[in-house]
C-alpha cells in the first residue's frame, strides 16, 4: 500500500485550499455552510474517553511497545500474550463512555446525509454514540469483531461483546480496587503464560486461531471499505485515486 504522504499537498483541481487555524467560528460558519463533509479520526477523539492511545510515552503496555504486539508475527510467536494485551483493550473500551466529540459528529451525521466519518478507532464509541453506520467507516476494523488468523479461512464474527472474551483471559478483565493499580500493567508482575491450545480455534476451519478482527500493522485495510470511500469520494470534486494516495495513512 502507499505510504502517506510527507508534508502539505496541493488541493485537487476545483476543491478550495482551507488553511487550518483555531478561529472557532470560523469553523462553525464552514460547517455550516458546508453540503459534503469528510471527517478522519484518530486515537485523540476517544482519549477524553479515558482510553490510551498508545503514543509516545504512553506507547508501552507492560514492557511491550504496543505496535509490536499489534502484529501478525507477534501473534504467531505468543498469541496469549497478545490476546492479553486485546483482551484488557476490549474491557477497557466496554468500561469508557462515549464524548462529547464521539457525540457531537453523530448528531452531525444525522443532520447531514452527506457526511461520512472515517475512524481509525477500533474502540466502538462512535456507535454507541448513535452514529449512523452507513456514515461511519471503521478503517481499521473493531475490537469486538473476530476472525480466524488462518489464510483463507475467511471466519468472521460481528460484535462479540464477552468480558473475558475466554476464561484464560480473565485477568485482563479484572478491575483493581480504588487507588489501586491493575497487576497486569505492572511489568514486574508475573503473569501466567497462556498455552496456545487454551485459546479458542476457529469453528469453521478448526486449524487457525481466533484473533481480534482489527488491521494490523502489515494488513491491508477491507477492500469493501476502501471501495466504499472511493464511492463516496466520487460524487465530489476530490477524485478518489488521489484521496487514497494522498489523505489515507495507510499500514
Amino acid at each position: 500500500m502507499p505510504p502517506a504522504a510527507d508534508g502539505e499537498t496541493d488541493p485537487a483541481p476545483g476543491c478550495p485550499s482551507m488553511a487550518p487555524h483555531n478561529d472557532l467560528e470560523a469553523f462553525h460558519e464552514a460547517l455550516r455552510s458546508s453540503r459534503r463533509i469528510l471527517a478522519l479520526c484518530g486515537a485523540g477523539l476517544s482519549a477524553s474517553s479515558g482510553l490510551p492511545t498508545f503514543r509516545g510515552a504512553g506507547g508501552y503496555w507492560r514492557s511491550h511497545d504496543a505496535t509490536k504486539l499489534a502484529t501478525m508475527r507477534a501473534f504467531r510467536t505468543d498469541p496469549g500474550m497478545v490476546w492479553l494485551f486485546y483482551g484488557y483493550r476490549r474491557h477497557a473500551c466496554l468500561r469508557a463512555k462515549p464524548n462529547p466529540a464521539h457525540r457531537a459528529l453523530a448528531a452531525l451525521a444525522r443532520e447531514n446525509g452527506d457526511f461520512l466519518c472515517l475512524t481509525q478507532n477500533v474502540d466502538n464509541l462512535s456507535q454507541r454514540a448513535g452514529h449512523p453506520s452507513r456514515q461511519l467507516c471503521t478503517l481499521h476494523g473493531s475490537l469486538f469483531d473476530i476472525k480466524c488468523s488462518a489464510d483463507g479461512c475467511g471466519w468472521t464474527q460481528r460484535d462479540n461483546f464477552d468480558d473475558p472474551f475466554c476464561p484464560p483471559l480473565a485477568p485482563a478483565s479484572e478491575d483493581p480496587p480504588p487507588g489501586e493499580s491493575l497487576p497486569l500493567l505492572d511489568p514486574y508482575h508475573r503473569i501466567k503464560h497462556i498455552p496456545e491450545e487454551d485459546l479458542p480455534k476457529c469453528p469453521r476451519c478448526k486449524l487457525g486461531l481466533q484473533r481480534p478482527g482489527v488491521v494490523w500493522f502489515g494488513e491491508n485495510l477491507d477492500a469493501d471499505v476502501i471501495n466504499g470511500i472511493n464511492e463516496w469520494m466520487s460524487r465530489g470534486k476530490v477524485p478518489a485515486d488521489r484521496w487514497t494516495r494522498d489523505r489515507l495513512p495507510l499500514t
